[in-house]
């Protein structure tokens, strides 16, 4: 395109031309950008207490909430949900914990032994609710949001089972079967049972004991034993498997019959829920692999002290 193409196309008044024919030519490149922002807002308190009398302890609590258009800094949730329109996408963030309360101390006990508590509590991290690979607004965002929820609805706003599967009995009836903008049949989805969990909050006791052992004036050894998770409380914060596993967001969907009609073997009832032929109720992760990932996956691939099955670590030090 030359600039005096440029120019008729682009006149400055934040208006593009078009051809005759209502059509953009065909050499013509169409920019779209994602634009965000976030705003996080929060209330702390803090007591602390010096080191004195050989103990020390400090405790702290924060009432937050972040909301953002886009991923966080840690690249942690889903990027762009809803094209062409940034405050669509305008939800709690993948980081957003309502409470955190953080508690530490040590003590120093009888024979030079040093003793250190820490304990983190917070309650559990939003998700957005995606239909499947579906792109429901045919914009070509595969995975559009569930219609009725934003980002990080789940666990927020939707946070029982019930309240999901009332927006997908819903959607089944508004939009299933039906073709999108860009001509593709939308599909239908499956309803979840009462094990489905989500919104699993997060909670770690690590204890530290510590002992230092002199051999000459300047020389010493200082030997610790550390237990990360004392209570080996499995913190779900990642996609897994059904009954005890968190609900990582993604719907299971069905295709729909070429009329749009539910496939052969399922019909759909008038609450807009899925059924069998034989009349019983299609539960996603029962009837039909979903989106929850493998056993394996029960907890975070995250480092050793935060929130990790129970672990022992044992270290020494030489000083002189």
């Amino acid at each position: 395109m030359q600039d005096a193409d440029i120019a008729n196309f682009f006149p400055g008044n934040g208006q593009t031309r078009v051809l005759g024919d209502g059509t953009l030519p065909t050499n013509f490149i169409q920019l779209v950008t994602a634009d965000g922002y976030s705003r996080y807002r929060a209330l702390t308190v803090k007591w602390d207490k010096r080191f004195a009398k050989r103990f020390q302890y400090t405790a702290s609590y924060a009432l937050s909430r972040l909301n953002t258009t886009n991923t966080d800094g840690l690249g942690q949730g889903g990027g762009v949900l809803v094209n062409r329109n940034v405050a669509a996408n305008y939800g709690p963030g993948q980081l957003d914990r309502t409470h955190r309360l953080t508690m530490n101390g040590i003590v120093e006990i009888p024979g030079g032994v040093r003793v250190s508590l820490l304990s983190s509590q917070s309650s559990g991290l939003p998700q957005s609710i995606i239909v499947g690979s579906a792109d429901i607004y045919g914009t070509g965002i595969s995975g559009s949001l569930l219609p009725g929820s934003t980002r990080g609805a789940l666990g927020r706003g939707i946070d029982t089972v019930d309240k999901l599967n009332a927006l997908i009995r819903n959607y089944n009836l508004q939009y299933a079967g039906k073709l999108n903008p860009r001509n593709q049949r939308l599909p239908y989805l499956f309803e979840y049972g009462p094990n489905v969990k989500f919104n699993d909050s997060y909670i770690s006791q690590d204890l530290q004991v510590s002992k230092i052992f002199r051999i000459r004036e300047r020389v010493r050894i200082e030997g610790t034993a550390q237990v990360f998770n004392i209570l080996n409380i499995s913190n779900l914060v990642g996609a897994a498997g059904l009954p005890s596993s968190p609900f990582n967001g993604t719907l299971t969907t069905l295709a729909a019959a070429s009329d749009g009609g539910a496939p052969a073997g399922f019909k759909v009832g008038s609450d807009g829920g899925l059924f069998t032929t034989t009349g019983d109720r299609v539960l996603g992760g029962v009837n039909r692999a979903s989106g929850f990932g493998s056993l394996s996956a029960v907890r975070p691939s995250i480092p050793t002290g935060t929130g990790l099955p129970r672990a022992f670590q044992f270290g020494a030090r030489f000083s002189f």
